[in-house]
Formats: structure tokens, sequence, C-alpha cells
């Protein structure tokens, strides 16, 4: 089965992407970055490499298990209905175009930026105190943005081997 028109546009946006140059903002990052990433790399004792990077994960996977309870699986069926797709599962989303697929998504994406938004704007009016709150509530937003969109697509978000995409 050949790709459909839209297909061929999304794999051109991808190849696109690919090939894009490193922009002044990821090359300036990447300067200014230097100089912590050398003393990281050789102040830092492996020991205490090893514990900081295992405490970070955990939290990291703390936080991604947290924005599971932030959505539920049902939502997608009923994104799907307004759209005029019938489905059982959100897991049948997967046989379903990727225009289809792309619509319910783009729902997702864009109510995540809202949010992501609201939650910079209320951390940041709270000056250094709520900065504590801020990392961990814009990873959370983020984890539940991707998983929201990996089930747009019908991929079950929850499955293990889904973790390292999250």
């Amino acid at each position: 089965m050949g790709y459909t028109n839209y297909e061929k546009g999304v794999q051109q946006e991808i190849e696109h992407w690919k090939n894009e140059k490193e922009g002044g903002l990821s090359k300036f990052l990447t300067t200014i970055s230097k100089p912590f990433v050398w003393l990281y790399d050789n102040v830092i004792p492996n020991s205490v490499d090893k514990t900081i990077s295992k405490a970070v994960l955990g939290f990291l996977e703390m936080l991604r298990d947290f924005s599971f309870w932030t959505y539920s699986n049902s939502d997608f069926i009923k994104e799907a209905k307004k759209i005029d797709i019938q489905i059982v599962d959100y897991r049948d989303l997967k046989n379903e175009d990727l225009e289809t697929c792309d619509r319910i998504a783009r729902r997702y994406f864009n109510s995540n930026k809202i949010i992501a938004l609201l939650e910079g704007l209320g951390c940041g009016l709270g000056g250094f105190a709520l900065i504590v709150a801020d990392i961990p509530a814009l990873f959370t937003i983020s984890f539940r943005a991707v998983q929201q969109i990996g089930s747009s697509y019908g991929f079950d978000m929850e499955d293990p081997d889904m973790f390292p995409v999250v």
C-alpha cells in the first residue's frame, strides 16, 4: 500500500527537520554549557555521578508515573468520536490513518502548551520560592504531553516498552 499525499508531506517535513542545520540558540547553549560539562566530567567522582544519575532518573520516573494520573485513556475515544471516528479502545487508533491521528494529537499538543504557559506564568510570578515547583511541574506536563500524543496514535504508553520513549 502506498503513502497518501498527507503522509508523503509529513515524510518530507521529517526529512527537512533531520537535515536542518543547528540553529544559533542551540550553538550558543552548547558553547556556554561546555565549562559546566567539563567541570562535571572532571571534578565529580564516578561514584557520585552514578548516585546523582540514579536519583535524577528515579525522580523523573516518578514524575512520568504521576503524569499518567492526569488524564484518562477514555478521553481518546471521546476525541475520536468528535471527528466521527468510532473506536472501542484508544489503541484502535493505530489502525487509523496518520491524518486522523494527527488531528487528535494536535488537540492534546495545543492544550498542553496552554497548561505549560499557565504553569510557567504562575511559577514565574511566585519568584524564587516557586522555582522549586516549576521544574517538576514542567517535566510532568511534558511527560503528560508525550503520553497523550503517543496514545493519540494508538500506542499503549503504559507499556514498559514505551517508557524509554517517554
